[in-house]
């Protein structure tokens, strides 16, 4: 009897223990000499399972997000926010990047690149650091309308407080596809561009 009872536990346990699996990464210490603070991050757990079951999509942020960076460069330094959802990159030219990926009912890519304020002068380099970041960190319709609207010039630009939005011809996607354009933004002593992408 106590041989029957012990399989049982241990069946529980096995199951229990395969519906909550726990993933440990190790990030290195980065420091953001850019007006940002320094950042530390160990360890971030992620328990699968625990996101909302009627989702239309694939609501784990940190591994779509995450994975995004790792096929982009292994190596690359950034920090996790859990509460945000949001992965801010580091860069060896103390610029910065912020991503986030993901969504339950709309599926979002969103990216901000942040660098020196001397740069803002300089469109084309933001404008090329658009299309990098559409390039290495979107997928479907979202890498090729942004970067083939920046490489062909296919844009309108309108003058708003604090920079320049460019908006962007819309792919050919059925019409579930959204994009946000192109913010060339003044924010906080720094000069940013920002991308968003959203499937619904």
């Amino acid at each position: 009897m106590r041989y029957i009872t012990l399989c049982l536990v241990l069946l529980v346990a096995l199951f229990a223990c395969q519906q909550k699996t726990v993933v440990k990464r190790d990030k290195v210490d980065s420091t953001f000499n850019n007006n940002h603070k320094s950042t530390v991050i160990t360890h971030h757990v992620e328990i699968p399972g625990t996101e909302a079951e009627d989702c239309i999509f694939d609501t784990s942020s940190y591994k779509v997000t995450t994975d995004l960076i790792y096929a982009f460069n292994p190596q690359q330094k950034f920090n996790w926010n859990p509460n945000t959802k949001i992965a801010t990159l580091f860069f060896d030219n103390n610029d910065s990047m912020q991503l986030s990926i993901g969504g339950c009912d709309v599926y979002v890519y969103q990216a901000q690149y942040f660098t020196a304020l001397e740069r803002m002068p300089d469109t084309t380099f933001l404008l090329e650091k658009a299309a990098w970041m559409a390039e290495n960190f979107f997928e479907d319709d979202f890498k090729e309308v942004y970067t083939r609207n920046i490489a062909n010039k296919t844009y309108t630009t309108e003058t708003q407080e604090g920079g320049i939005h460019y908006h962007i011809e819309p792919g050919t996607d059925g019409g579930n596809h959204h994009y946000n354009g192109i913010d060339i933004m003044r924010e906080n002593n720094v000069a940013t561009v920002s991308i968003i992408g959203a499937i619904d």
